[in-house]
């Protein structure tokens, strides 16, 4: 099944490489993409769908070298179901967008915001935000 949509980091990808039979590495990418639904919830407050990413070879560098939290993409991709059991013998299920193509979303000016942004949070030093802050960040978003 095809997945298409646009979305936002929710944080850093995690990027990882992997040593193919003939030696070469081979780039792993796995990220969390925050999705807001067009329509409102019964409270009339807005809902966002948050889903797991991947991404292989050449798209996963690209994904390493360009994108970072708050990034705003368009992806295209296919729906996975990536079950599998783990160390305890417990059948873990999850569905998964395998991501082969990606353009990027954001406008020059949010480009900026974010940037100017990453340079605030460099130079302050780490504090609780209250919830009346972290909506209006959100809001931003």
């Amino acid at each position: 099944m095809r997945a298409i949509g646009i979305g936002r980091l929710v944080a850093d990808p995690e990027i990882r490489y992997t040593e193919l039979k003939d030696g070469k590495q081979y780039c792993i990418a796995n990220y969390r993409l925050a999705v807001g639904k067009k329509r409102k919830a019964k409270d009339d407050s807005s809902s966002t769908d948050f889903f797991t990413c991947v991404s292989f070879g050449k798209t996963a560098e690209v994904i390493g070298k360009y994108l970072k939290k708050g990034s705003r993409i368009m992806i295209n991709g296919t729906l996975d179901n990536n079950n599998y059991t783990d160390k305890n013998g417990q059948k873990v299920y999850q569905t998964r967008i395998i991501v082969e193509e990606i353009d990027f979303a954001d406008t020059k000016k949010e480009k900026d915001i974010a940037e100017h942004q990453n340079e605030m949070e460099a130079e302050i030093p780490e504090q609780a935000a209250s919830a009346e802050d972290v909506e209006e960040i959100e809001s931003f978003m």
